[in-house]
């Protein structure tokens, strides 16, 4: 498996936390090997997966842009939803961007929650990482923040006082695979019926509440919104 080293909550090479990508892989296969690499350089993670460095790499979108650019990879069923949430201080009543008229949210430059938030018009303050744009919520220099689910539940539940709502919105929402080679056809097919054994027996679900991210229950595109606080 390919995997970063300090990514959290995604994988790290903390015995303590590993992520939850390195809990599913080894729920996966009863022994996985490492092979640590910045995931941020998504094309030499590419070439490792190619090269034959490693097998599998956790956290792809399912996504026919994706497939378009990278035609020699296949990707297992998804294995969770990964979209964009609103994210406010506990009791303040915050549950949709119209409740945030007049106010600052932070965001992150080019995300899904960027063009979101400038789409509908609000103030917005832009910050280089998710770990800024919360600390930015922290410290109240925006009012709220929208945030990938995945960061944003890891970065509430290491803090008090906050909680997050999903925003539907069917083009910031991403369902997540896992990639390998697509000439691995027998390694797909195991893959895929691990990934399904996995979430029938609801072993996803504990590992990703672990680490605070949100479940979206609702397919991609639905109505309506979720709230979780701290920890949840």
């Amino acid at each position: 498996m390919c995997a970063d080293p300090a990514n959290l909550p995604f994988s790290s090479q903390d015995p303590a936390t590993p992520g939850f990508e390195v809990e599913l892989a080894r729920e996966l296969a009863r022994e996985v090997t490492f092979h640590w690499v910045p995931t941020y350089r998504w094309p030499v993670v590419r070439r490792q997966l190619l090269d034959g460095r490693c097998d599998v790499f956790f956290g792809l979108p399912v996504d026919p842009r994706f497939a378009d650019d990278n035609p020699r990879l296949a990707l297992s069923l998804p294995y969770y939803v990964m979209g964009q949430v609103l994210v406010s201080r506990a009791g303040e009543g915050i549950r949709r961007l119209e409740d945030l008229k007049g106010k600052v949210i932070g965001v992150e430059p080019a995300s899904p929650g960027d063009f979101l938030v400038f789409r509908g018009g609000h103030h917005r303050r832009i910050f280089l990482t998710s770990e800024e744009t919360f600390e930015a919520l922290r410290t109240r220099t925006v009012d709220a923040a929208v945030m990938w689910s995945s960061l944003a539940g890891w970065l509430v539940k290491r803090t008090p006082g906050f909680e997050l709502t999903w925003i539907r919105d069917p083009e910031g929402e991403f369902q997540i695979a896992i990639g390998m080679r697509k000439s691995d056809r027998e390694l797909r097919a195991a893959v895929d019926r691990a990934v399904t054994r996995l979430i029938e027996s609801k072993k996803v679900e504990e590992i990703l509440r672990r680490y605070g991210v949100p479940l979206l229950e609702k397919g991609p595109g639905a109505a309506g919104a979720e709230s979780s606080p701290a920890g949840r």
